[in-house]
């Protein structure tokens, strides 16, 4: 007995007709092949549904970082052009929050999407030892 390709949606039926073919002595046998081929073929068809959900994931998830990206370099190019500006005018403080820590954050969460306790300490400017206490001498 030959087997019918796999896949498409009479292939049930195909099987079928097979079977009704086939001498009694041989049904049992032939129904152990016909199971054994379905369920091959039920696993692949599982198996080419997981590929093409992988697929659909990874192509949103690509989408949404290039988004991430965009939005970062937008943000920081408006911080930091704002920052020029007030800066411009005078007021320097101003101009030092908008260009400090808040860009490297800003453009920390769109880009990476997430905001680890790491990346702030990273940004913070170092703690300045403690002055050593007066040591008079008595």
């Amino acid at each position: 007995m030959s087997v019918p390709p796999a896949g498409g949606s009479g292939e049930f039926e195909r099987w079928i007709n097979l079977l009704a073919q086939l001498p009694p002595e041989h049904f049992k046998l032939a129904l152990k092949t016909v199971e054994a081929q379905l369920a091959r073929n039920h696993e692949l068809q599982m198996e080419q549904e997981r590929c093409h959900v992988r697929e659909a994931a990874d192509s949103r998830s690509h989408a949404l970082l290039a988004w991430g990206l965009g939005a970062g370099f937008v943000v920081v190019l408006g911080m930091i052009t704002a920052s020029v500006v007030v800066g411009l005018q005078g007021h320097v403080w101003l101009s030092a929050s908008l260009s400090g820590p808040g860009v490297a954050v800003l453009a920390s969460l769109f880009v990476l999407r997430s905001l680890d306790s790491r990346n702030i300490r990273q940004i913070r400017p170092p703690q300045l030892p403690a002055p050593p206490p007066d040591q008079t001498l008595q």
